[in-house]
Parts: structure tokens; sequence; C-alpha cells
């Protein structure tokens, strides 16, 4: 008798779904560039100080780690003994003016751990 026919493929996977707005790719090391979003303010509401943190890159890597945190966080260039301080989802904007203060968009992505952040502010 003629030999079995051979099994049929396995069937492919499907594609990676589009990336969210969570998931956006971290920069490549040395390729760090800090985002201002408004400059001599700060966030209109602050979640969490994040602690003494040296630089704008380090703040935005701790920021992506937060919970309580939105995709902004404000730091004082000037001043970074006034440590690393994020802004809740939605508080970045019209913040009080400040000669000493930043607020920059977060550039590392949001950690996989945490929830999704509502894609706009509630009612």
């Amino acid at each position: 008798p003629p030999p079995p026919p051979p099994p049929p493929p396995p069937p492919s996977p499907p594609p990676p779904p589009p990336p969210s707005n969570s998931e956006l790719s971290a920069p490549k090391p040395g390729h760090y560039k800090a985002a201002v979003h408004a400059k001599k303010a700060e966030c209109a509401d602050q979640a969490l100080e994040l602690g003494d943190i040296p630089t704008v890159e380090a703040c935005d890597k701790i920021v992506a780690a937060k919970a309580e945190c939105g995709r902004f966080f404000m730091f004082s260039k000037a001043h970074p003994d006034w440590k690393c301080r994020c802004c809740t989802p939605f508080g970045e904007n019209d913040g009080p003016e400040s000669d000493n203060w930043d607020v920059f968009r977060a550039q590392y992505p949001r950690s996989k751990s945490l929830a999704d952040l509502p894609p706009e502010p509630p009612p």
C-alpha cells in the first residue's frame, strides 16, 4: 500500500498585537533625551516623592515602576537634593510656576506589572 500522507503543517501563530501606550520601548543606553513637558513649573498634583535621585533619566526609570505615578514627573536640575517627584495620572498640567523645577514626560515604558493608566482623565 502507498505510505500515509504527511501530517499537515502546524498553524502559524497570530501576529503580536500592536504596542499600547504603556509599552513604549525604553531608550537605548546612552541615548536618553529628557522630554520637557513644562519648563519652570511643578506638577499640579504630585503623587510621590521618589527620593534623592541624581539625574532626570534615573528619576524617569523609577517613575515607570510606581503604580501611583502618571507618565510625568518633576525634577530640579539645579537642586537634585529636592528629590524626584512624580505627578499623579493627569496631574502634569497647570501646576504652580517655579524657577527651579521642570515637568518631564516619562521616556521609559511603564512596568508591565502595573495596571494601564486610563486614557483620559475622569470627568
